[in-house]
């Protein structure tokens, strides 16, 4: 016994020291995965914080674009970072995998962004101050200085304790009000250090779940709020919201109801009755479902916009009874088309027709080479499903050799002098009076290779479809920033040209800076 028991002491203490090296390595593996993810967060944010600063120097296609894909990876990113916070039990992330299963990241995208949209629009009046009798009413209607002074102040109140809970709240929330998602994140983050389980801070929680998905787990959060303080009206209206989200709007209108009893400002009963009218709606109707699918060799879109426009004729004239925007990039895959998307209300038809473009540009008043279209299919009655659109092929033949289908031809020229900038967009645009007046009648957008030299425009550009004007107006224009909504210091533009009959042929538009 006593020959192995000095081995047998070192071979203990050998395991022994083994398993708290691989305990602690597993411990620090877990830390070192838990601050990249957090690298990852920190380093989204501060890119959407820098894209918002150069918001104003960007064409607004170009920074919807980037500002998309970017909210897209940050609310990955911050809802794989809770993920390993919580580290949630296999049973928890098999129904999460469920719950998310098959979904697109564009799905993702949309949701973030619909839900900032609806915090900037109905909930910013939360962050206003409440004083006992105070309204709203006066010169400021949107109550901005009276926010920031309360800010202000609050932001000199942490100077002096920066454990104030009850200022962290306040800016935690206007950051959210205003979908500063960077701001929100930063702190919230200082709030659950100083106290994770208040209920305002476990509503805030819940805003930020609610933003990147995570309904069930926002839902928690809220009821545990509730059981803290239950007449938290803040919690109330975000529960009700939430079962709303789920399609429970049983539930949800008796939390909303409870929200508006407990509402202590003019504001908080303003959103409360918004969010209460809002889930004793009847839910969206599908009135189409279908597929979308790409033509054989072409290759998977990444950027621009889909359009589906559900119009009453086979001959698509006039403008569509119901339209849907989506992410192209969610192509092949599904769509639908509900009542609640119907252009001017009314009734849905009996019979419609539904086709689908890519507009490459984002800019639905614009055709291009590169737009990839759906033909029109029908008829289709209510609620039909099934229905199959193919995008491809161009969406209008502009500058087409083909004189018969045109209605104005001529040649784009350059005026002695005159240099374009680099990478710049040529619009033809054609309209139904010499001054602008509402959409164009059509348009034509050409690459800058094409000039100088001929253009064509035919019925096939019209915007709204009907028919062609007796009398139209040209102009060309050289758009630096690809943007035809905006006007930018390089853009070069032809004189207007009119009135020009349908048929005419050597029509000269001569692009000058004078």
């Amino acid at each position: 016994m006593s020959v192995w028991a000095i081995p047998t002491a070192v071979l203990g203490l050998g395991l022994l020291v083994g398993m708290v090296l691989v305990f602690f390595s597993r411990g620090r593996r877990g830390r070192d995965h838990l601050a990249e993810l957090t690298a990852v967060k920190d380093s989204l944010l501060d890119q959407l914080r820098s894209l918002e600063a150069d918001k104003a120097k960007l064409a607004p296609a170009i920074f919807e674009d980037r500002w998309a894909r970017l909210l897209d990876q940050a609310a990955a990113a911050v809802r794989d970072l809770e993920r390993e916070r919580v580290s949630p039990t296999p049973e928890q992330t098999k129904v999460e995998a469920e719950a998310h299963g098959g979904r697109r990241p564009w799905g993702t995208m949309v949701g973030a962004l619909v839900f900032f949209a609806l915090l900037g629009v109905g909930l910013v009046q939360y962050s206003a101050p409440r004083q006992e009798g105070g309204s709203l009413t006066g010169t400021d209607l949107s109550g901005a200085a009276q926010r920031e002074a309360q800010i202000e102040a609050a932001k000199a109140t942490l100077e002096e304790n920066p454990d104030d809970i009850d200022a962290l709240n306040l800016i935690t929330y206007q950051a959210l009000a205003t979908g500063n998602l960077g701001e929100a994140m930063k702190w919230m983050d200082r709030c659950r250090k100083v106290a994770p389980e208040h209920p305002e801070v476990r509503t805030h929680l819940a805003i930020l779940q609610m933003s990147i998905g995570m309904t069930d787990k926002a839902k928690t959060e809220l009821d545990a709020a509730l059981e803290i303080d239950p007449n938290l009206s803040k919690a109330l209206l975000w529960r009700g919201m939430a079962s709303v989200r789920s399609g429970e709007r049983t539930k949800a209108v008796g939390f909303l109801e409870r929200a508006l009893e407990n509402a202590s400002t003019p504001d908080e009963r303003r959103s409360a009755t918004q969010a209460l009218a809002e889930a004793r709606r009847p839910p969206p109707k599908v009135m189409l479902r279908g597929s979308l699918g790409l033509a054989q060799g072409l290759t998977k879109p990444q950027g621009g916009v889909l359009f589906v426009m559900v119009r009453r004729s086979e001959a698509g004239q006039g403008p569509p009874i119901a339209a849907v925007r989506l992410d192209p990039r969610g192509v092949p895959g599904t769509f639908s088309v509900t009542d609640r998307d119907m252009m001017m209300g009314g009734t849905w038809p009996e019979q419609v027709w539904v086709e689908a473009r890519i507009d490459t540009d984002g800019n639905p008043m614009t055709k291009s080479d590169s737009d990839l279209v759906a033909n029109l299919s029908g008829p289709h009655g209510p609620g039909a499903t099934g229905v199959v659109l193919e995008l491809g092929g161009a969406a209008t033949p502009p500058g087409s050799n083909d004189k018969s289908a045109a209605k104005v031809s001529g040649t784009i020229t350059l005026a002695k002098g005159t240099k374009l900038v680099p990478g710049s967009t040529v619009f033809l645009i054609v309209r139904r009076s010499e001054t602008p007046k509402g959409p164009p009648a059509a348009a034509v957008r050409m690459p800058l290779s094409r000039v100088p030299g001929p253009f064509s425009v035919g019925d096939a550009d019209l915007m709204m479809g009907g028919s062609w004007p007796e009398d139209a107006w040209l102009q060309v224009r050289a758009d630096v920033d690809g943007n035809a909504m905006t006007r930018s210091e390089g853009d070069v533009s032809s004189p207007v040209v009119g009135p020009v009959p349908p048929g005419q042929t050597g029509v000269v538009l001569k692009l000058s800076r004078e």
